[in-house]
């Protein structure tokens, strides 16, 4: 259930440590809480110091305002296991259910993730107190395409300082690096999932397959399988998994 992949330089200067959880995305708390629990237990068994947990979106499905605030205590109870800070980036199934909108609004969505620690990043740039510096990007699908690019994120291109980017859906890898990512982070395709289905889009050569991916010589992606299941309780495809990363790195991380 756990991958762990290392990016590692030549020299290393610092070493920090990212948990990534995505696409939780279950209707029905009973499903979300197995989820998340055996993810957190997985963690903490690693006994390993973590310095943010990277959210990915997707973390709700449907629309009960009683079943959202239930997986807000849940996931409130499990973070606090990690003992990090939360920063979340928006999925397409958040606030827009394609067949019909939610009972909760976006208000809602807010204080429910507020309540349990977790910071809404959207087209905003925060730096942690070790100083990698986090890029959180609104959802290409849910806003239309109405978004920063990543030039204008970062409009003074790559420097010295380490930066995660993360994006729900794995697109626009090539102009993420070419604006300053080291490493971007993403969910969405549930690594298919269910096969032969999920299959078609994992098979193709693109930004949407499953696992690291090698963007430039200064720029890594990881697409994660996420960490519950959409629609149905099973997965004959991918695996339900949290991903935790190992950073070494040259760049500057410390403030």
């Amino acid at each position: 259930m756990i991958l762990d992949q290392v990016i590692a330089a030549a020299s290393p200067k610092a070493v920090r440590r990212v948990w990534i959880v995505s696409d939780l995305q279950q209707r029905f708390p009973d499903r979300a809480t197995h989820c998340m629990t055996r993810a957190a237990d997985d963690f903490v068994s690693l006994g390993l110091h973590c310095d943010a947990v990277c959210y990915l979106g997707d973390a709700v499905e449907g629309g009960n305002m009683e079943f959202l605030m239930d997986m807000s205590r849940m996931q409130q109870e499990q973070f606090a296991r990690v003992d990090a800070p939360v920063y979340y980036v928006l999925g397409n199934h958040d606030l827009f259910h394609h067949w019909r909108e939610p009972s909760f609004g976006r208000a809602d969505l807010e204080c429910a993730f507020a309540a349990a620690g977790v910071r809404i990043l959207e087209d905003t740039a925060i730096t942690l107190s070790c100083g990698v510096r986090i890029v959180g990007r609104k959802d290409y699908l849910y806003t239309n395409g109405s978004r920063f690019t990543a030039a204008q994120l970062m409009p003074t291109g790559p420097d010295d300082r380490y930066t995660v980017w993360l994006d729900h859906e794995p697109r626009d890898f090539k102009n993420a690096a070419a604006a300053g990512a080291d490493l971007i982070l993403s969910g969405h395709t549930h690594g298919g999932q269910v096969w032969p289905a999920g299959a078609v889009g994992m098979a193709a050569k693109n930004e949407r397959n499953y696992g690291k991916k090698h963007i430039t010589d200064r720029c890594d992606a990881i697409v994660s399988g996420g960490t519950g299941t959409w629609g149905y309780k099973f997965r004959t495809q991918g695996r339900t998994e949290i991903v935790c990363i190992t950073i070494t790195t040259e760049k500057e991380t410390s403030q």
